[in-house]
């Protein structure tokens, strides 16, 4: 091959790999601008549902969760801030029994009967990130427990709809007395 021909190639090639780390570069800066999740340089990935990679399932308690004024997050999103080191305080909303039996390791439990009492004293900074879960997405303890957050002051709640029973299925880490360590 001719050398003039390859010295052009490799320009065209390093010219590219210029322009997609600026593009990155930009995103990263606007998202810093706007709030997205950047902070001294460092951005937060994007969650499953600002990149479309949900389920059918999960954009429609998304959307349900919206119009109740909370936000969500999936069994992947939560396992990867989980693993990354990066974990939210999680709130296991079911009875104390089930919460013995089974919980996402590392949950704390505030029974969803008992909020308003339990998480003043559980949940001091009401700006910290909380998710909370119950049994599965037919389980409405989760989304009801996530409202009364809010109407007690805490900015930042997410709702994991799929509950110990999906993250379960999905292998995922758990604690209690009948969970195999």
């Amino acid at each position: 091959m001719d050398t003039r021909i390859l010295t052009t190639l490799m320009g065209v090639v390093i010219v590219g790999a210029v322009v997609a780390m600026a593009l990155v570069g930009v995103r990263a800066a606007q998202a810093g601008e706007t709030g997205g999740g950047c902070s001294g340089g460092i951005c937060a990935l994007p969650t499953a549902a600002s990149t479309g990679e949900m389920t059918p399932q999960e954009k429609k308690a998304a959307e349900k969760l919206q119009k109740e004024g909370l936000g969500f997050i999936t069994a992947r999103e939560l396992s990867e801030r989980i693993a990354a080191g990066k974990a939210p305080v999680i709130v296991d909303v079911l009875d104390a029994k089930s919460y013995g039996e089974k919980h996402v390791k590392g949950a704390i439990n505030i029974p969803y009967t008992d909020v308003a009492k339990l998480a003043p004293t559980a949940l001091p900074d009401k700006k910290a990130e909380v998710v909370v879960y119950c049994g599965s997405y037919t389980c409405g303890a989760s989304t009801a427990s996530g409202k009364a957050l809010k109407e007690l002051g805490y900015v930042n709640v997410r709702d994991y709809k799929g509950g110990i029973k999906e993250w379960t299925e999905k292998g995922l880490p758990v604690e209690g007395s009948t969970t195999t360590r």
